[in-house]
């Protein structure tokens, strides 16, 4: 399939896709808050994490499946027109991830990545938050 937009298009079109305060965040966000964890949203460590628990030492990071190519997904299937493009961007995102996740373990922080389609079991990503932060729903 060929791209329908000029290269200038889709650029603009790329530029337009928010980095922070995306629809996946902001899900991740009302859960943390339906279970009255208490976070900072992106904090000034390596790689900026999407939501640190400091009582936790958790550094969450919210992903989107395509841009970050979550394995056995149907959305991080990549576009079939400039697939060598899109290979190496979705790459030095993975490589960027790793690096930054090393980053965070050595400064003492525990990282944790939820999915973007994850997000869509309420009850599943809570029950993993409430588990990486050693809580239980019934104390709050």
């Amino acid at each position: 399939m060929v791209d329908t937009f000029t290269p200038s298009e889709r650029s603009r079109i790329m530029r337009a896709v928010p980095a922070t305060g995306t629809s996946a965040e902001k899900k991740c966000e009302t859960i943390l808050r339906s279970l009255k964890l208490r976070f900072h949203k992106q904090a000034r460590l390596p790689g900026r994490p999407d939501f640190i628990l400091k009582t936790s030492k958790l550094a969450l990071l919210v992903h989107g499946c395509f841009w970050h190519s979550h394995k056995d997904c149907k959305n991080a299937v990549l576009p079939a027109s400039n697939s060598t493009y899109w290979a190496q961007k979705i790459e030095r995102n993975k490589r960027r991830d790793r690096r930054i996740r090393r980053e965070l373990r050595k400064a003492g922080w525990r990282t944790a990545v939820i999915w973007e389609c994850k997000l869509r079991n309420f009850d599943s990503v809570a029950r993993r938050l409430l588990k990486l932060t050693n809580r239980r729903r019934e104390n709050l």
